[in-house]
């Protein structure tokens, strides 16, 4: 009797391990990798730049009184700021890390940019009867560097964060002034052109729509160390002497951006 039952337990044991064999295997689901703002990318930028110029104007020195000096304050009135706009389009390379919700990392982007802007103003020279005086004015970018660091907040798709650091740009400035005195003119020109480092800040909001791509909308404000250098002045005939004028201009610049970028 015992071994009766010990072989129908042996038997069931065979046939249950048999059925078990036949049920399909589920598998072990892993659950998805969370997609954060962490790694390297690259990307491309374009928008457009708006900004203003302070000349400064001041007498650095006078030979044979080639510029009478009650008109100095009327060439220096003539010589104020300049508004420049244009566009700028380029590329951007950074790096970004995240612990919890704090995403932060570094960025640089080199642009193209053609802003640039000028004025002519005339005025009655207060020194000298009968005549005008003429000032001509203009200054121009064509590139933009920056380098700079970038603070933010994970929002899930989205990421609004504040940036600040370096930049550095190609700054030319051009000056002219001419007066129209009877039997006696004047005039002096002037044109620099240096690259000048700067500082920048701003912000931005970038939206990720896809694991590897995101768009984003930054807007900054740069201000430049100035440019600055020296005139000689002259006037028909030559015995009426020479006149240096020492020329300076703050640029200052608010630039607005799209952004694409894919992150590796």
């Amino acid at each position: 009797m015992r071994q009766f039952i010990l072989g129908a337990a042996i038997v069931g044991l065979i046939a249950g391990t048999a059925s078990a064999a036949d049920l399909p295997v589920k598998a072990v689901s892993l659950p998805a990798p969370v997609a954060n703002w962490a790694g390297g990318y690259i990307g491309v930028n374009g928008g457009g730049v708006w900004g203003r110029s302070e000349p400064g104007l001041a007498l650095s020195g006078v030979n044979g009184g080639g510029l009478n000096a009650a008109d100095l304050p009327a060439i220096v009135a003539l010589s104020s700021g300049i508004n420049n706009s244009g566009g700028l389009a380029g590329g951007q390379v950074g790096y970004l890390w995240q612990e919890g919700s704090g995403v932060y990392g570094f960025e640089a982007s080199f642009d193209w940019m053609n802003a640039s802007g000028s004025t002519s103003r005339t005025s009655p020279a207060p020194g000298l009867p009968n005549t005008t005086l003429f000032v001509n004015q203009s200054v121009s970018t064509s590139w933009l560097f920056t380098f700079a660091g970038r603070l933010g907040w994970d929002m899930g798709a989205w990421f609004p964060y504040v940036t600040g650091g370096l930049a550095a740009a190609n700054l030319k400035y051009n000056h002219s002034y001419a007066d129209n005195f009877p039997n006696q003119t004047g005039g002096e020109a002037a044109a620099f052109s240096s690259v000048q480092p700067g500082f920048l800040m701003g912000g931005g909001l970038e939206w990720r729509f896809d694991r590897h791509w995101s768009l984003r909308a930054e807007g900054l404000f740069i201000q430049f160390t100035s440019v600055s250098g020296l005139g000689l002045g002259t006037c028909a005939p030559a015995a009426c002497g020479q006149t240096t004028f020492y020329h300076r201009a703050d640029f200052s610049e608010a630039v607005a951006r799209g952004m694409v970028s894919y992150k590796f």
